[in-house]
């Protein structure tokens, strides 16, 4: 008897699980939520040095699939996407000059001290799902990286990419990227630092398409003209 009594309560915690599941889909702006890299894959975020006039960061992405095909003015093209790159680098000088502070006067310094971070976002007006790897360059001037000692630098400290579509984030594998740590609870600081001290960076990494359309060849249709990010300039 008892065993019948509770078949009411499974139906209605079923029931209960359903409704927050869809609602959860509901809130995720899709028609549900989708895994990390399944509708955008991040493939790579690069450093190129160089002897000229700039200091090359690049971000790969691969569009894999319409989180909205149904609703889509064409199925092909997702549009309204907007990307936010947080780089971190290394400032090889600083620590140079904290190394002499501390033979000199005693003082000591922590490794965090000596990272910067760095933020710029682009705008695309539409990105065509076609399973092809797009390229998005940014710049930071040679000079600055020469000065701040990173300018033979390969690899990042660390790295946030975020993408919206049509207003609605996704998720990427890779999206927080900072040394080797891997704990949720290490990389959500990481990226609190790197959206607070990145502000006082603002505006030095360029989205490179606003430098010469030259960098186009890869990217997506971006909005050409000034970002948020580069406002000010």
């Amino acid at each position: 008897m008892k065993s019948l009594q509770l078949i009411p309560s499974v139906a209605l915690g079923i029931i209960f699980f359903s409704l927050n599941l869809a609602a959860a889909d509901r809130e995720s702006g899709f028609g549900k939520i989708p895994k990390p890299d399944e509708l955008v894959s991040l493939d790579a975020v690069t450093l190129q040095t160089s002897t000229g006039k700039w200091f090359t960061v690049t971000v790969s992405f691969t569009p894999r699939k319409h989180p909205d095909p149904e609703k889509a003015f064409n199925e092909d093209f997702i549009d309204d996407v907007k990307l936010d790159l947080y780089i971190c680098l290394r400032n090889d000088s600083r620590e140079k000059k904290f190394k002499r502070e501390r033979k000199r006067e005693g003082t000591d310094y922590v490794v965090a001290d000596l990272y910067d971070y760095y933020h710029s976002s682009v705008e695309i007006l539409t990105l065509k799902v076609d399973n092809i790897r797009k390229e998005l360059h940014f710049l930071i001037s040679n000079e600055l990286a020469e000065r701040d000692g990173f300018n033979r630098t390969v690899k990042p400290v660390g790295h946030i990419v975020e993408m919206t579509l049509g207003g609605v984030p996704i998720a990427f594998k890779e999206g927080i990227v900072f040394e080797k740590y891997r704990e949720e609870s290490v990389l959500e600081k990481f990226k609190e630092f790197a959206q607070t001290k990145s502000k006082a960076n603002e505006g030095l990494l360029l989205p490179a398409h606003l430098v010469s359309a030259s960098y186009l060849s890869d990217a997506p249709a971006v909005k050409i003209g000034p970002s948020a990010s580069a406002s000010g300039l």
